[in-house]
């Protein structure tokens, strides 16, 4: 993956979610919600059956874009 897929894709996301944001959780997991304040926050990335396939922050926003893609 190149920088600048990663970057753009988090361009797109934050154009729709302006307080996105890329957390990390557990090991190498990583995970994009809408909101840094979480208690109404929507995840952005997909939920997948093994979370652990998210290992750096570029897939997670990728993952957001085609997810915010999907509902538009």
């Amino acid at each position: 993956m190149k920088n600048t897929e990663w970057e753009q894709a988090r361009a797109y996301v934050l154009e729709y979610y302006p307080k996105a944001v890329c957390l990390k959780y557990r090991k190498n997991v990583f995970v994009v919600f809408s909101d840094r304040n979480l208690t109404n926050a929507k995840r952005l990335s997909k939920k997948t059956y093994n979370d652990r396939y998210i290992t750096n922050k570029g897939m997670a926003w990728i993952d957001a874009k085609e997810e915010i893609e999907k509902t538009i």
